[in-house]
């Protein structure tokens, strides 16, 4: 299957989603602070870039010591960053780098995203809770409350896969819970259907930073 050609709106050129398996990577790589709107992915499965729905493109920022991903407190609501991942049944996956905070409030993977800021993602309110969230047109609400066991550490890798009416968590490759969106799908059916994978950012504070992202078709196995 042939991916569509993703507009890097920040330079006017278009670039090619990778190929395989409909992967894409970030590893953060980067000589100086960039904004991740508009970035240009780096290290393998990249050289796509990340398109931006929000006021504030630079809620997300490298950090070009560490190749980290920084999340800036205070810095917009309801940011939404995304490549479109081919199909609807995907996957968004975020490892975690060495931090002090056990806190990624209103922040994390997003799955079946559209233009109209509806999609589905995953916070961590402590390191053993994680809310799942719906949010319709901006407005976001509680879907299901998710218990990770054992509890997250800096390192460890989350993720969400979206297949068919199932939304799962993940927690360094194994599952922990699988919600059934059913009902939320039948009231909002771009929630069954739409393609776009990526991260998710608001306005709370905190100091947990992303070694790496990868995404894309299947459910990351």
């Amino acid at each position: 299957m042939t991916l569509p050609y993703i507009l890097a709106a920040a330079s006017g050129r278009c670039h090619e989603a990778p190929a395989p398996g409909g992967l894409f990577q970030d590893d953060f790589t980067s000589s100086v602070v960039e904004a991740l709107g508009g970035r240009t992915a780096t290290g393998p499965n990249s050289g796509w870039v990340w398109q931006h729905t929000g006021t504030n493109s630079a809620a997300f920022e490298t950090e070009p010591v560490a190749d980290e991903l920084t999340c800036l407190g205070g810095a917009g609501v309801n940011e939404q960053f995304y490549v479109d991942s081919g199909g609807a049944d995907h996957f968004s996956e975020i490892t975690f780098a060495p931090a002090v905070s056990d806190l990624f409030r209103q922040r994390g993977p997003m799955v079946r995203g559209n233009a109209s800021g509806t999609y589905f993602f995953m916070e961590l309110r402590f390191t053993t809770t994680a809310n799942l969230y719906e949010v319709i047109a901006g407005v976001a609400s509680v879907a299901n409350v998710m218990n990770f066991s054992p509890a997250i550490a800096a390192g460890d890798t989350i993720r969400l896969s979206a297949s068919g009416n199932n939304i799962t968590a993940w927690l360094n490759g194994v599952s922990q819970e699988t919600y059934d969106a059913s009902l939320e799908i039948l009231a909002t059916p771009s929630l069954g259907t739409a393609q776009n994978i990526g991260l998710r950012s608001d306005s709370y504070t905190s100091n947990r930073r992303m070694a790496s992202y990868r995404g894309g078709t299947g459910d990351g196995s």
